[in-house]
């Protein structure tokens, strides 16, 4: 399934104390294969905050990681059950973050993602999230 695709993204953000964050937009990407792993590439909306910036996401062995590039570059990775513990960058300065994921399903043919996690910044926030993707071929 490799080519121009078209991407319905949304997220929900579950801070303690705080109103529900919700985004959602759609945007064009690719997908490809690569090394035995599925890649799907976009760049980022105003929506999200990082407007320009280009996110590569990684599926392999039930494992799904997310690549920023740009103003802000982070690397988070989610597999279930497993801690994992990454540095986001910002022009603010550097963040260590950790996270751990309840939800990580992916079939890229059905056109399918679906990732539920809890995300500590450290020192800043600890949230509930969810992210949807639904990918569809482009004509």
């Amino acid at each position: 399934m490799d080519g121009e695709i078209w991407l319905s993204i949304a997220s929900e953000i579950h801070s303690p104390g705080e109103p529900v964050q919700e985004y959602e937009f759609e945007t064009e990407g690719k997908i490809y294969h690569k090394d035995g792993a599925d890649y799907i590439s976009y760049l980022e909306s105003e929506l999200s905050g990082m407007k320009g910036d280009k996110t590569i996401l990684k599926f392999k062995d039930g494992r799904c990681t997310m690549h920023r590039f740009g103003v802000h570059k982070s690397e988070l990775a989610f597999e279930k059950g497993v801690k994992i513990e990454s540095v986001y960058h910002t022009p603010y300065g550097n963040f260590e973050m950790i996270t751990l994921a309840s939800k990580v399903e992916f079939n890229l043919e059905a056109g399918i993602v679906e990732i539920n996690y809890r995300l500590v910044i450290k020192g800043m926030s600890d949230s509930r999230n969810v992210l949807k993707i639904r990918v569809r071929k482009t004509a």
